[in-house]
């Protein structure tokens, strides 16, 4: 009787474990996605910082609609692949996690 029990606890502490361990992982992902978000945010405002700059020397008027256009767009879409990247990072953390509370289900439904 004694062994059968012993098994379910290990089992359950097993199941504990392993969902324990994908929220970690869920967490680490999310971590990752915020610093790669972060990251791309810096890059691009570098890159739209350029990009003014070489409008502003390259002797078109700085007000012009073109230069201003283009630099709206840039940015625009610079907010969209930054969006993007949180979006899909976040949910792949949350992915990671269902599946470690649908494990944790599954094992100590067996245990």
């Amino acid at each position: 009787m004694a062994l059968p029990l012993l098994a379910a606890g290990v089992m359950g502490a097993s199941a504990v474990s392993s969902w324990w361990s994908s929220r970690s992982r869920a967490a680490a992902q999310r971590a990752e996605t915020r610093e790669q978000v972060r990251r791309f945010e810096k890059q691009a405002a570098a890159t739209v910082g350029t990009a003014t700059a070489r409008g502003g020397a390259s002797g078109i008027e700085f007000d012009s609609g073109s230069l201003q256009n283009y630099l709206t767009e840039m940015t625009a879409e610079f907010r969209r692949q930054a969006e993007w990247m949180r979006k899909s990072g976040y949910r792949a953390a949350s992915t990671t996690q269902q599946a470690g509370n649908c494990g944790l289900i599954t094992d100590l439904g067996s245990a």
